[in-house]
């Protein structure tokens, strides 16, 4: 069914899709092949593509495609007058948004409809979605969805989209580019000025756009607020070409004054060249937000004439710094930090600074006396309960969208007839519930099958058995079964989560394992995130007793093993038993034992299975003549034996002529 998106004049549409089985009983999709055509009749919808149909006026329609001279069976569309409304609405957006002043970019919008249907780009529907900004003076978006950065900010700025009662909402971080000519401060990704621990030492970069210029002199100032900050320093950054440096931090309060002439002849330039770093401390406690700025008094490049970088400056003239200019020491205002998923550095969002953090904590530059306990979370990003290179890896992959954010719940069965029941949530870098081209595969450590009720059976594995976890949409999965053969402690619980490129392809470095499973990789230990009982865990067979696929049974509180089938003994089946005594190869060969099989090597000439088929008589095939008799000279070869007989050869047929002896 088709029908208008509410509040507008658009209706929906669809993708055709038409398969032809060939002569040779190959089944293909020419949907979009060239000599495919499709009609329409009843006037409800129009084709608008090569297998495309629009949504005309309500009733209904019959749609034909014809091919190679076959022409399918007709598809009934209708089309309702009903709008569809939004049911919600996920909204993306980079982490942070830089540029220079006035650069745009578009919000990304996917809708679940209330027919149930996805709509994965509901900016492209004019008139459906409403935008909004928490702070339009630094980011504000316009009717069509596209943002537009205007300043930086010291707090993520919201960004929101709404329909009928739907909002999808993506925080960012406002941060400026230099233009040419202008000086950048802080940081490069996520706020410019981040929140630093109260006594926290650390350094600023100073960055300069030279326009393609060579860096010839800068002439700086930057100022601060000395309630929160004390400069301690200068020092070169790792673009400064070489030359001469010279600063003071001591003259004004609150006053950072630089300046450097690059060495003669040198060719540094960039659009972020980092000419210096100020170091600073952070006050011991934080009074109030307060502004960093600054200004240039000369900026030229290293050429004889010495050409101004960016707008030229008369003499005792100053112009202000725009890219670095922003408050101090923020605060992450509605939103707690702890909160944001992957957030190791403790500001207002996760960004690829988190994974240096985590770099810097394994590399001893950060203590753990340093960092709140919730840090230390965001760091352990894969569950395993510890911090490593893995959960750098992982946050990459992240931001880049490979991988997803986990959290999960196990809700154990109470008893036999359950249920046990699996919810996972995965998230996106933004920290939004999002389930877009992700699968969610739980592996249970257990050999019962119990019915599922939510969830689909991928089969036995080495572990026990696997399942694939039911999509509910917003980036919930679910896996609920009950019906357990018998009670069982400690089942272990591995989580599976795949993503997907664009094209619907995966690749190892798309799969994430909580904490790890064969089924990912042949080297990885099956290593549960968490494990549960099922019924009563002092049953007999809960412990699962019986060894090798053996079967338990409860007999008069004991357990039983059932070994029958399994190729082992005793118990717990955990004797093998020697299928090659008694001697099944009957004397004449050597026996290699098995599971439940054994294998003869025969030797003297015996064959069969079991070496039972005498070896033939090599003498059955030969006729000795004249009296000559047939002598075996192997276990498959024989000779005639032709003496005293006055013949030879190789069957005595062959006469002797004795020769005569001479007179004594």
């Amino acid at each position: 069914m088709l029908s208008p998106y509410a509040g507008t004049s658009v209706w929906q549409g669809a993708a055709l899709e038409l398969r032809t089985v060939l002569t040779d009983g190959f089944t293909v999709d020419v949907s979009t092949n060239a000599a495919t055509t499709y009609s329409a009749a009843g006037g409800a919808v129009a084709i608008v593509a090569p297998n495309r149909v629009s949504a005309v006026s309500p009733g209904t329609a019959t749609v034909t495609g014809a091919f190679g001279g076959a022409t399918s069976s007709g598809l009934a569309i209708t089309v309702s007058a009903t709008p569809v409304t939004a049911s919600a609405l996920t909204t993306t957006f980079p982490a942070t948004f830089s540029g220079l002043p006035g650069a745009t970019r578009a919000l990304a919008v996917s809708a679940v409809l209330s027919d149930g249907t996805r709509l994965t780009d509901a900016r492209a529907v004019a008139g459906f979605l409403a935008y909004g900004a928490s702070e339009p003076a630094k980011i504000d978006v316009d009717t069509a969805g596209v943002a537009t950065l205007h300043d930086n900010h010291h707090r993520l700025v919201t960004l929101t989209a709404s329909a009928q009662s739907a909002v999808g909402s993506a925080t960012t971080a406002a941060n400026l580019e230099p233009a040419v000519g202008d000086v950048d401060l802080g940081e490069t990704s996520g706020v410019p000025h981040p929140d630093r621990a109260p006594g926290e030492a650390f350094t600023m970069p100073v960055r300069v756009n030279t326009g393609g210029q060579t860096l010839g002199a800068i002439d700086l100032t930057v100022t601060y607020d000395t309630a929160l900050l004390t400069a301690t320093g200068v020092t070169a950054g790792a673009g400064w070409p070489g030359g001469q440096l010279e600063s003071d931090i001591d003259d004004a309060a609150g006053t950072v004054h630089i300046v450097g002439a690059a060495k003669a002849g040198s060719t540094a330039s960039g659009a972020a060249l980092h000419v210096f770093d100020i170091a600073f401390t952070a006050a011991a406690s934080k009074t109030s937000d307060a502004q960093i700025a600054g200004h240039l008094a000369k900026l030229v490049d290293n050429t004889l004439d010495q050409a101004p970088i960016g707008a030229p400056l008369a003499p005792g003239e100053t112009r202000a710094i725009v890219a670095g200019a922003g408050l101090l020491d923020p605060d992450c205002g509605a939103i707690v930090p702890a909160d944001v998923r992957g957030n190791a550095n403790g500001d207002c969002g996760f960004d690829v600074a988190d994974v240096s953090f985590v770099l810097q904590y394994l590399a001893l530059l950060r203590t753990d006396a340093e960092l709140a306990a919730w840090q230390r979370d965001a760091m352990d990003v894969d569950h395993d309960g510890q911090v490593t290179v893995a959960d750098a890896v992982f946050l990459l992959r992240v931001l880049v969208g490979k991988f997803r954010f986990v959290s999960y719940d196990v809700s154990a069965p109470t008893d036999l007839a359950g249920p046990l029941v699996v919810a996972v949530t995965t998230y996106d870098a933004a920290g939004a519930a999002n389930g877009d081209r992700t699968e969610v595969e739980v592996e249970l450590g257990s050999t019962q099958a119990p019915s599922l009720v939510a969830g689909s059976d991928l089969g036995a594995t080495t572990s026990g058995r696997a399942y694939g976890a039911a999509a509910l949409g917003a980036g919930a999965f679910r896996l609920e079964a009950g019906g357990f053969a018998h009670a069982e402690s400690g089942v272990g619980v591995v989580l599976v989560v795949r993503t997907r490129d664009a094209a619907g392809a995966t690749a190892d470095d798309r799969v994430a394992a909580f904490l790890g499973t064969p089924r990912v990789s042949a080297l990885m230990a099956f290593a549960p995130v968490t494990t549960f009982d099922v019924g009563d865990a002092s049953a007999p067979c809960a412990s699962s007793p019986c060894k090798n696929g053996g079967g338990c049974a409860e007999v008069d509180g004991a357990f039983v093993c059932d070994c029958a089938t399994t190729g082992f003994d005793g118990p717990t089946c955990e004797v093998p038993i020697d299928d090659c005594t008694p001697d099944p190869c009957n004397g004449h060969g050597t026996c290699e034992d098995g599971v439940n099989t054994y294998t003869c090597t025969c030797t003297g000439g015996y064959g069969g299975e079991d070496c039972d088929t005498p070896p033939a008589d090599p003498c059955a095939e030969i006729t000795c003549g004249n009296g000559g008799s047939c002598v075996p000279t192997g276990a498959e070869t024989a000779a005639c034996d032709c003496a005293g007989t006055g013949f030879g050869g190789a069957l005595c047929d062959v006469e002797v002529s004795e020769e005569p002896t001479a007179p004594d």
